[in-house]
């Protein structure tokens, strides 16, 4: 999303009345400022609310009781780590980091559920 608000920004600039001798286009596109802030604002928008929703997400996980359970959850779903590699960085067998994991899902899904903690 930052890539595409600097894409549009930078088209902004790029755009600026000339002078010249060439004959205007049959079909000019006199809106193309209007529009380029209009999208620079709804991907702002966007950015915002991504943001707001990922600070929910990792508020819900650090609430998380198990340290072994943040951490695998962190590892798997914010920085896509792989099973194999979050079972070695835990130093866990792959199997257990599933039980682990499910155990995780669990208490997130008590976590969310319960009404006083989204408060």
């Amino acid at each position: 999303m930052a890539r595409q608000v600097q894409f549009v920004t930078d088209s902004l600039y790029n755009i600026s009345p000339t002078i010249t001798n060439t004959p205007r286009s049959a079909t000019p596109d006199v809106h193309r400022m209007e529009g380029l802030i209009a999208t620079k604002i709804d991907v702002e928008n966007e950015m915002v609310t991504a943001s707001e929703k990922l600070g929910g997400i990792i508020r819900t996980v650090n609430a998380l009781p198990d340290s072994f359970q943040r951490e695998l959850i962190t590892s798997r779903y914010l920085e896509g780590k792989g099973w194999s590699k979050i079972a070695a960085d835990l130093n866990f067998s792959q199997s257990h980091v599933y039980r682990l994991h499910n155990a995780a899902l669990d208490e997130l899904g008590k976590l969310i559920a319960d009404e006083s903690f989204k408060k």
